[in-house]
Formats: structure tokens, C-alpha cells, sequence
């Protein structure tokens, strides 16, 4: 009986381990993307930013999108030392 416990709880972990490193990655390489591509529309295509409305977009997407880069980063290390803590 101990032992099929055992089995279905390490089964759980390693699903919900699985699930937590793939929204990790996805959600840092998301930021990444997305911070790209607002560097590369504000070289490339400077027109889009003249008006202090856009200018104010660029800026809050930009802020976004950086923070959301620290929190998933921040995530994986928390994550990361909380494994390698554990007894």
C-alpha cells in the first residue's frame, strides 16, 4: 500500500515538474521575443514612435514586458533553490 503511494505521488511530481518548467521556459522566451521585437520596431521603423501617445505605449510595453522577464527568471531560481535545498 506504501508503496503504491509512493509511486502515484512521485508520478504527480514529476508531471506538475514537467508543466512548471515548460510555463517557465515559455513565459521567459515570450518576454524575450516580445522585448525584440520592440527594439527592433523602434530602430527600424522609427515613425511608429513620434506621437507622445505611441511613445507612451512603447515605454509601458517595454516596462511590462521587462518586468514579466525578472518574475519568470526570479521563478526558476526560486524554483531551482528550493530543489537543491530539500533534504
Amino acid at each position: 500500500m506504501f508503496c503504491r503511494r509512493h509511486q502515484t505521488l512521485s508520478r504527480a511530481v514529476s508531471k506538475v515538474d514537467g508543466f512548471m518548467r515548460l510555463s517557465n521556459v515559455a513565459g521567459f522566451v515570450c518576454h524575450i521575443v516580445n522585448i525584440v521585437i520592440l527594439l527592433y520596431s523602434t530602430m527600424f521603423y522609427s515613425d511608429a514612435i513620434k506621437t507622445a501617445m505611441s511613445t507612451i505605449s512603447f515605454i509601458y510595453w517595454m516596462f511590462v514586458n521587462i518586468i514579466g522577464l525578472l518574475f519568470s527568471a526570479s521563478a526558476g531560481i526560486i524554483v531551482n533553490h528550493m530543489v537543491r535545498t530539500c533534504p
